[in-house]
C-alpha cells in the first residue's frame, strides 16, 4: 500500500470515521497544528499513522453503523 497520503484522502478518511481534525489530534495525544498541517499539505503524516487511518475508514465504510443510531 502507498504510504503518502494526499490532503483530500485524508478528509475523507476523516469524514468516512466523522471525526474532525481536533478528535483526530485528541486521540493521538498532539497538538491540532500538526493535524491541520497534515491536511493542508504542509507536512507529510506518517507512513504507519496514514496506513491506520486508510485501514480504520475503509473498516468503517465496509460496515457502517445501523440505521437510525
Amino acid at each position: 500500500m502507498t504510504h503518502d497520503m494526499t490532503p483530500g484522502e485524508m478528509r475523507e478518511c476523516l469524514d468516512a470515521l466523522s471525526w474532525s481534525q481536533t478528535m483526530l489530534a485528541m486521540r493521538l495525544g498532539i497538538e491540532e497544528r500538526r493535524v491541520s498541517d497534515w491536511v493542508r499539505g504542509r507536512r507529510d503524516m506518517p507512513p504507519n499513522l496514514a496506513d491506520w487511518l486508510r485501514r480504520s475508514a475503509a473498516s468503517l465504510r465496509a460496515e457502517p453503523l445501523p440505521e437510525g443510531w
